[in-house]
């Protein structure tokens, strides 16, 4: 399924979803501003959420709302990295 294919269906049904993405795709978080999900300053330990992101920089969909989380440092364990989830649900859904 196209990444076109999957905005507009579900946006027909009004399904509620998430996908993850990769730390190099780039979101438009602005006009004309776009950032690599690399570059968005998450660190351990800590999260972000923006609203209304579009994605990739050459078919650009959305808009969308972005979160990112990662994990803080627990009994001398930490994630290797970030998790980017895109999703259509509003901020603190359940």
């Amino acid at each position: 399924m196209l990444a076109s294919d999957w905005e507009t269906g579900c946006y027909r049904s009004k399904c509620t979803s998430g996908v993850r993405l990769k730390h190099n795709e780039y979101v438009q978080l602005e006009d004309d501003i776009w950032l690599e999900l690399s570059a968005l300053g998450l660190a351990p330990g800590s999260s972000l959420y923006f609203k209304d992101v579009s994605v990739t920089k050459q078919k650009g969909f959305g808009p969308f709302n972005l979160a990112a989380k990662w994990k803080r440092k627990y009994q001398g364990y930490a994630a290797d990295e970030g998790w980017f989830i895109l999703t259509n649900l509003a901020e603190g859904a359940t």
